[in-house]
């Protein structure tokens, strides 16, 4: 066993001068780990948070599965086409591509769902860090094709620009 490390905690309130508070706490060395207790209402609010997510998860992976099917149809379409049936092939390419990538953060948040599940009907630390990780993952996700998608805007709306002068 370690011998236990005293820490001293001094108190600012912001003055120039400030008179010194010294407040001293035992903290074994060990404990190098924070912790977070939730409240019965946050253990509701996870619950509620996960059922949500789960069902927005399925009604999107089932919408996605549509999109690839019209994606599909879009390309066989097109390859029947006379006049226009490139471009019909390649929005079908884009129904597909675009729905690919949105199953990445839609699983992720199926995950979070059962991560958040589990963690609360067994109060299981690392089921709520796993759950935490994969709502940090899709969050992330999402930004990141947000701004990828606002940048192909801003060029569209310039080659558009560009193009009418």
């Amino acid at each position: 066993m370690k011998p236990e490390e005293t820490v001293t905690v001094e108190k600012n309130d912001g003055l120039v001068n400030p008179p010194t508070d010294t407040t001293t706490s035992t903290i074994p060395e060990e404990a190098t780990e924070l912790t977070l207790v939730l409240s019965q209402d946050g253990i509701i609010n996870l619950q509620s948070a996960a059922k949500w997510a789960k069902f927005i998860a399925i009604v999107t992976i089932i919408s996605l599965i549509f999109l690839i099917f019209n994606g599909v149809q879009s390309i066989y379409e097109g390859s029947r086409m006379l006049y226009y049936g490139s471009r019909v092939i390649a929005v079908g390419f884009v129904y597909i591509v675009v729905a690919a990538i949105s199953f990445i953060p839609t699983i992720s948040l199926l995950k979070f769902a059962n991560y958040a599940k589990e963690a609360t009907q067994s109060l299981d630390d690392d089921a709520l860090q796993s759950s935490m990780d994969r709502l940090r993952f899709t969050f992330k996700f999402q930004g990141i094709m947000l701004i990828v998608y606002l940048v192909i805007v801003v060029l569209a709306i310039l080659s558009f620009i560009l193009n009418a002068l």
